[in-house]
């Protein structure tokens, strides 16, 4: 019975050590680095998935608007504004629901990134330990991401670009745009 308690006590007490996390800046930045790459995985998910067809949910015209902004003395403001209004409703809501549990995930996988990188804290007696093992958790993290990730950071602001150009040649041009 009592090498039974040794073994099980043995046990949880290895189980809280693994839990607690690594002091080696490596080790938590490649952890870091993995989420930063599925935080990238995501966003690219996100622009292809849900915002090219959430464009696809709204009327081609956009709607005038009377802007609640306007003052005729300040000649700042347009007196009337152009919206865009949904065309598909239902569409429109599913794809903001599942626009809204990725930018959930997306948000964990950052708390995720900011908790390995606050290891720094326990792992260090004094400033310059932080300072070092900062340096190095960032090296590695950037390594991580170089070497495995899979889209550059150069390649999603090109696929931003594209979706705001297909974005400005989806909706019809309305008379005053087109004199702005």
């Amino acid at each position: 019975m009592k090498t039974k308690l040794q073994l099980l006590s043995f046990c949880f007490t290895l189980l809280f050590m693994v839990s607690c996390g690594s002091d080696d800046p490596k080790k938590n930045a490649e952890k870091a680095g993995e989420c930063a790459c599925k935080m990238s995985d995501l966003q690219e998910q996100y622009l292809n998935e849900i915002q090219y067809n959430l464009l696809k949910t709204y009327k081609k015209k956009k709607r005038k608007v009377k802007n609640p902004d306007y003052d005729p003395s300040d000649n700042y403001e347009p007196e009337y504004t152009w919206e865009k209004e949904v065309d598909d409703w239902d569409e429109h809501v599913r794809l903001q629901l599942e626009g809204d549990e990725m930018r959930e995930e997306y948000t964990e996988l950052e708390k995720n990134i900011a908790e390995y990188k606050m290891q720094a804290y326990e792992a260090s007696d004094n400033q310059d330990d932080y300072d070092e093992w900062i340096e190095k958790f960032e090296e590695a993290i950037e390594d991580y991401i170089e070497d495995n990730c899979e889209q550059d950071e150069d390649e999603a602001k090109e696929d931003r670009q594209k979706y705001r150009d297909k974005e400005d040649d989806y909706f019809d041009d309305t008379e005053e745009e087109i004199k702005e």
